[in-house]
């Protein structure tokens, strides 16, 4: 099972640059469409689906509350709304115990949940934020890269990127219809430019 959730994680193969992250060469033999490793691939994908399964056993969670767990390479995003901070530190403290997350960023706000109007503005926001991105014109960017969450109108920006990379794509969402402010919770990357043949 695990491996069959991996094959269907795995993104397309591209040629670019190496990455180092923190001074660590990115690991496999092929450097791949995503700068994070298949393994943090899965395990992004495995605390998402955990806190999930979190709220479906605690109902509480989700009368009380509209919170979302976004993971990138293992740094862990929470977002939304708790009526209460009881509710907010409950998921806050899930996540921190669980196994190999890095950083817990709390950006979850303290009042009733929004209603539809919001909701769909936001991700109308998603979407042109999205779109672009592919408009950013630099060396080995990929806008697929960059992971866009949006509440209330609050964009939050995660991934892994060079600081270029994370300036113009904070800059695209700035000046999208709709947006309250823009916060960049990138990790940065430096490139290893590739070996002359």
């Amino acid at each position: 099972m695990r491996y069959l959730l991996l094959i269907t994680l795995i993104p397309i193969i591209q040629g670019c640059a190496g990455v180092l992250v923190g001074g660590t060469a990115a690991t496999g033999v092929t450097v791949v469409h995503d700068r994070r490793s298949t393994g943090s691939l899965v395990e992004d994908q495995e605390v998402e689906l955990r806190f999930f399964n979190f709220k479906q056993k605690n109902p509480g969670i989700n009368e009380q509350g509209d919170i979302s767990a976004t993971s990138y390479n293992r740094r862990v995003l929470l977002s939304g709304s708790a009526i209460n901070r009881q509710v907010a530190d409950r998921a806050v403290q899930f996540i921190r115990n669980l196994a190999g997350v890095r950083l817990v960023i709390n950006e979850i706000e303290i009042h009733s949940s929004g209603d539809l109007k919001a909701t769909l503005n936001d991700s109308y926001i998603d979407t042109q934020i999205k779109v672009a991105l592919f408009k950013i014109k630099l060396p080995e960017f990929d806008p697929t890269r960059v992971k866009v969450v949006t509440y209330n109108g609050s964009v939050y920006l995660m991934g892994l990127v060079t600081r270029d990379e994370g300036h113009a794509a904070a800059e695209k969402a700035r000046h999208i219809k709709g947006v309250k402010r823009v916060v960049k919770h990138f990790e940065y990357v430096r490139l290893v430019p590739k070996p002359k043949t």
